[in-house]
């Protein structure tokens, strides 16, 4: 067990330091699966770590926070450099909490760049009580209605779409007349931070089922792919307009009996 006298700063120093192990161990195994010696050392980290999270008097690890880059929520699974000396973390993993971005859930953060969410106010959570949650497949607002409250969750339901879950509690708020980061049903489509525009039927859900999500997943896929390559139609069509009138200049210098060399004809072309 934990001495007593065991301070936060020696608490986020082990928490950093097993994490870190954990990625280590992780990335061995993907090249070697059945590694024995690297399966076990992973199972002993992951134990001593799980301890250091639940002794962590701040839970620190699976905290909720609004990431200000990227204007999107997330919550941490880890911290991967911390500074021993100033007593400081300075970096995180945050699983972010964008369906449109599944294949980049996970990122590493800066410390400095995460507000940490508040925890609501104990005195709210009483049972049929209506409040908002944040929910994971998305990172949006949804009204719910709390059933239980425990120790570290609370067991709520998603109103409008009648599904259950445990939540902790920085991911509840008062509900607000308008909720930011919430579509609005009149909307069509939606910018997402990344600059897809993507329509609101292809956004995961409360209770989704794992066919529909799949399905949304394959039509976003399948969106964000010609989007890509529209963009990247209009890159080359914007390049090829900029070398034309590049020429135009080159010609109409060279009939005012201006020479250029070929090196400086090569290096106007890679600067364009």
């Amino acid at each position: 067990m934990a001495d007593k006298q065991t301070t936060q700063a020696e608490i986020y120093h082990f928490l950093c330091e097993y994490y870190n192990y954990i990625l280590s161990f992780k990335l061995v195994l993907k090249d070697e699966p059945n590694d024995l010696e690297t399966l076990n050392l992973l199972k002993d980290a992951e134990v001593i770590l799980d301890f250091w999270t639940k002794t962590d008097p701040s839970n620190i690890v699976n905290a909720c926070g609004y990431i200000k880059s990227s204007n999107s929520y997330g919550k941490i699974l880890g911290i991967t450099q911390y500074d021993s000396e100033n007593k400081k973390i300075e970096s995180v993993d945050v699983e972010i909490f964008q369906e449109i971005d599944d294949e980049n859930r996970v990122a590493n953060i800066k410390f400095s760049d995460i507000k940490l969410r508040k925890t609501i106010d104990e005195t709210l959570l009483k049972k049929t009580n209506k409040l908002e949650c944040l929910f994971e497949e998305d990172g949006m607002w949804y009204l719910c209605e709390i059933i239980d409250v425990n120790k570290d969750l609370v067991k709520i339901n998603y109103i409008d779409y009648n599904t259950v879950e445990e939540v902790r509690r920085d991911r509840l708020r008062i509900v607000t007349k308008t909720s930011e980061n919430n579509m609005d049903e009149s909307e069509e489509k939606i910018m997402t931070h990344n600059g897809y525009i993507i329509p609101k039927s292809v956004i995961v859900r409360p209770g989704d089922s794992a066919e529909v999500k799949e399905q949304k997943r394959n039509k976003l896929s399948k969106i964000k792919y010609e989007q890509k390559k529209m963009k990247r139609n209009e890159e080359i069509q914007s390049r090829v307009q900029s070398w034309k009138e590049h020429k135009k200049n080159i010609k109409k210098n060279t009939n005012n009996n201006k020479k250029y060399s070929l090196d400086e004809i090569k290096l106007s072309f890679i600067m364009i």
